[in-house]
């Protein structure tokens, strides 16, 4: 990889394991904790956080958290490996590879989000059904993500092979520079990353890979680092507890939501209501290990892992009620 890549990462890293060391000092009494999310602009990612934190769910928990949203996955990723973060949202085949790949983390919480991935193409390209897709370069944020894996799935599910390129392009942002400028034929990203250009008529929706998934499912889950769940079991439980009840917040009041994502995600009004039906968190947080184990199998099979970890290496239902 670049140097230039990395480097940002590393020292976004750096910088929230500064945060998290200086605030490891008790505050009124507490231990901060570090929640972390990826993409911050993601409204799916954004608004119960923001909504735990400002509507003080976390303190009504006795907690004291300070929420650190990351400009991309594998930035988040540094953080909980680096012990900078504590625990996050993040979406689960983030989860499952990095526990395989030795980050001290597990699934605590499947917050049953909705959260497909499509391909998007311009309003205007010539690509109008999935066959279409022969000859074309695909973006996705980086080789070996979920969005590659997705990618090189529907690419063998279609009978295209390597017919349908799949383009590394450095990060969300790039990926979608990328297709406005007609540098890729397309982007493989997630339904609320890509709703502001699908609703503005910039981008339209082609092909949805749940089409191309197992039933039973995982989107986005809850992680936290295995230290902090054995040492302080009590504060995990609360810390789930108080972002369920930010969920929930965020689901009957509309106007919060929309206002929020005016201000602070740049959304129009009529974006803002056009995606607020998206928005339905489950109340069952509970992992399902079977849909645990199509994640993972789905993950070896087209190459993000290598090996096929535990499944019980991967996740623990204890925390959530």
């Amino acid at each position: 990889m670049k140097k230039g890549v990395i480097f940002p990462q590393l020292a976004i890293a750096a910088v929230a394991f500064l945060i998290f060391s200086l605030s490891a000092i008790p505050a009124m009494g507490q231990q901060k904790i570090i929640f972390s999310t990826p993409i911050r602009t993601a409204v799916h990612a954004d608004l119960p956080s923001a909504a735990a934190e400002q509507q003080g769910f976390w303190k009504q928990m006795g907690l004291n958290v300070q929420w650190i949203p990351f400009g991309s996955g594998r930035a988040q990723s540094d953080a909980l490996a680096a012990g900078a973060s504590n625990a996050g949202m993040t979406l689960s085949t983030s989860g499952i590879r990095g526990s395989a790949t030795g980050i001290p983390i597990m699934i605590v919480a499947d917050v049953k989000l909705r959260n497909d991935f499509f391909v998007w193409v311009p309003v205007k390209s010539r690509i109008r059904k999935p066959r279409d897709l022969k000859g074309t370069k695909i973006g996705v944020p980086r080789l070996g993500s979920a969005a590659h894996a997705y990618g090189t799935a529907l690419g063998k599910k279609l009978g295209l092979g390597k017919e349908m390129r799949i383009v590394g392009t450095g990060g969300v942002r790039a990926a979608v520079a990328g297709l406005r400028k007609g540098a890729i034929d397309g982007v493989l990203l997630t339904q609320f990353i890509m709703f502001r250009l699908k609703h503005t008529g910039v981008v339209r929706d082609l092909v949805s890979l749940r089409d191309y998934l197992p039933k039973q499912w995982m989107d986005n889950v809850i992680v936290a680092r295995k230290d902090f769940a054995a040492q302080r079991p009590s504060d995990l439980k609360k810390l789930l507890k108080g972002y369920k009840l930010a969920t929930k917040f965020v689901m009957k009041n509309p106007d919060w939501a929309v206002n929020r994502m005016k201000t602070n995600l740049r959304y129009t009004e009529s974006a803002a209501r056009a995606i607020f039906p998206l928005l339905r968190w489950g109340d069952d947080w509970k992992t399902d290990p079977k849909a645990l184990k199509n994640v993972r199998d789905f993950l070896v099979e087209y190459g993000i892992l290598r090996k096929s970890p535990k499944l019980e290496t991967l996740y623990s239902n204890e925390f959530v009620s």
